[in-house]
């Protein structure tokens, strides 16, 4: 009986520790649940203003915002290395003005080198062009966090 015990036991120890390691890496794992992370990280979570593009398992994930607003948190996209190997990127866009004009301030965090790539884009993607791996404007410049952080609280949106 105390070796059946011990069994079960194993079991329920192996399926725990498995399920912890798969919300980490699993796409279909990775949606809200994920939020204290992006918070400790600084990323934007994912609230009920964001609706999912797609099926939760594909390897890139998106959430839009579909509020026509500016200045607006515009979309978030989410690259998996293969559903089993974890997060590769996460990408937050939001639409501010800049002189003016509308643009798209991208801000990418790599989960592999834990750094984070901030850039202004054109709003307008080119024709043929796809919106699966982040916004696929055309990059106007690189920037880098205050210059972030600036025009974002210029735009009345805290970074």
């Amino acid at each position: 009986m105390k070796k059946h015990l011990w069994k079960i036991l194993n079991v329920i120890l192996i399926l725990y520790f498995s399920f912890e390691f798969l919300k980490k890496y699993h796409p279909k794992l990775y949606g809200t649940s994920f939020n204290k992370e992006r918070i400790e990280i600084g990323l934007v979570p994912i609230d009920s203003s964001l609706i999912r593009k797609g099926k939760d398992t594909y390897v890139y994930q998106t959430w839009i915002n579909k509020s026509s607003e500016v200045p607006r948190f515009y979309a978030k996209y989410a690259c998996f290395d293969k559903w089993n190997r974890g997060i590769e990127m996460e990408n937050d866009n939001y639409v501010v003005l800049v002189d003016s004009s509308k643009v798209i301030l991208s801000i990418n965090y790599n989960f592999g080198t834990k750094k984070f790539n901030y850039s202004l884009k054109k709003f307008n993607r080119p024709k043929n062009t796809s919106d699966l791996y982040g916004h696929s404007g055309k990059t106007i410049r690189e920037l880098n966090e205050n210059e972030t952080e600036k025009i974002l609280n210029k735009n009345g949106i805290k970074y």
